[in-house]
């Protein structure tokens, strides 16, 4: 029976490890998206290279946005583990200042003390000398001082599940007399019941999604390494549109700023994907020389309208009933400045407009074979360029109503 669990092992500590249960034990320089693909959880300890770590990193968050889980314990020296900070270390003055807090009752700590965590035979810090400072909308299971994470879970940055320690080996707290023995039983428990909860996700029925992809540096932020990529199915080079197979993908993204002379070259490539039911969604002023059926009109760009007394953005919604503002966005999620306005030639269904008429946002599937999603808005361009919260807002609403909504 295949393993569920792999652990990647440096070979140079063995203390607990034959002993898990349920676990594979392999050689890190042999990581591979072949060797790993069977396995739902990776542990990752800090005896680990992370230098060969950070070379395979985009293996780790394929592995992570399949739906399944990696848990590293020790201090992250490289930037190989998504979403995740850099080890800090605490400075020490007392003993005190190696004192754990559990913020609220969890699964992996319950029923141990404290004291037993802090404390090893009398002398105090080895669980835990230091942070990592936790995403956004990660889950805080136990701080050293101040607030500070010395254990999170972060389901936020990819469609799998990150449990990050900044200690030694978890699964190690087994046989010491203590209710730290507690641990490394409820942490087993607690991978299984994370691998059910993926599995439970990941049968939604979800469109793929592919992108156009530029390998400039907003790209490669909003599609590739940032909190967005997760959402991603599959990246195409734009210098690979004449060759790539979109037929595993049902949703095509054309970024902002993208390539206009390999768009044109190949744009019969998207009109055929497009035809043959496929979802084509434009960001950002594309030209009228490839998009279909719709004329563009550039206006000057107020960029400070928000400072004017009762300012006024000059968005109306125009959509409210739609799925995408019903449960996703609000108009404040897709406001920000405009660059200018399309005047569709079809009877298409705007969502959001200008007060004088002109689409901000509309859907076009007048063809009757596949849709158009097309929006003067450049969220991946602020959001890449680390400019603009509303942008942010705007694609966590998006992208999830791209997988999941009514379109």
């Amino acid at each position: 029976m295949t393993q569920k669990f792999a652990f990647l092992t440096a070979y140079n500590v063995f203390s607990h490890e034959a002993d898990i249960e349920n676990f594979d034990y392999i050689d890190q320089y042999n990581l591979t998206e072949d060797l790993i693909g069977k396995y739902s959880c990776l542990i990752v300890t800090g005896y680990c290279d992370q230098d060969f770590l950070f070379e395979k990193r985009q293996v780790i968050l394929d592995f992570l946005n399949a739906g399944n889980i990696v848990l590293f314990c020790g201090n992250l020296v490289t930037a190989w583990l998504p979403g995740a900070s850099l080890f800090e270390a605490k400075e020490i003055k007392s003993y005190k200042d190696y004192e754990l807090q559990i913020p609220t009752p969890n699964a992996i700590y319950a029923g141990v003390e404290l004291n037993d965590m802090v404390f090893n035979k009398g002398v105090a810090g080895f669980f835990a000398r230091g942070h990592h400072n936790a995403p956004r909308g990660a889950e805080i299971l136990l701080t050293l001082g101040e607030n500070r994470p010395a254990t999170y879970i972060d389901r936020v940055t990819t469609n799998g599940t990150i449990l990050v320690h900044v200690g030694f080996n978890l699964f190690g707290y087994m046989s010491d007399g203590k209710t730290t023995d507690k641990i490394g039983p409820q942490l087993v428990q607690w991978c299984k019941d994370e691998v059910t909860a993926l599995s439970i996700k990941s049968s939604v029925t979800r469109r793929r999604i592919g992108v156009i992809y530029s390998g400039s540096s907003h790209h490669m932020r909003t599609y590739k390494t940032g909190e967005f990529a997760k959402s991603i199915s599959k990246i195409i080079p734009i210098r690979d549109l004449a060759t790539a197979s979109f037929s595993d993908i049902d949703v095509l993204i054309i970024p902002s700023q993208s390539n206009m002379l390999f768009l044109l070259a190949h744009k019969q490539r998207i009109f055929d994907y497009e035809a043959n039911g496929g979802i084509v969604v434009t960001f950002g002023h594309q030209s009228e020389e490839w998009l279909p059926n719709v004329k563009w009109e550039l206006r000057p760009t107020n960029f400070w309208w928000w400072l004017e007394k009762e300012p006024k953005s000059g968005l109306v919604l125009a959509g409210n009933d739609h799925d995408l503002f019903k449960n996703y966005l609000t108009l404040a999620d897709a406001t920000w400045h405009q660059h200018g306005v399309y005047w569709p030639e079809n009877d298409v269904e705007t969502l959001v407009a200008t007060d004088d008429g002109g689409s901000v946002l509309y859907i076009d599937k007048t063809d009757g074979k596949g849709i158009w999603i097309n929006t003067t808005l450049d969220p991946d361009y602020h959001y890449g360029s680390y400019f603009m919260p509303a942008t942010e807002r705007f694609l966590r609403g998006f992208l999830p109503w791209l997988e999941h909504g009514d379109i």
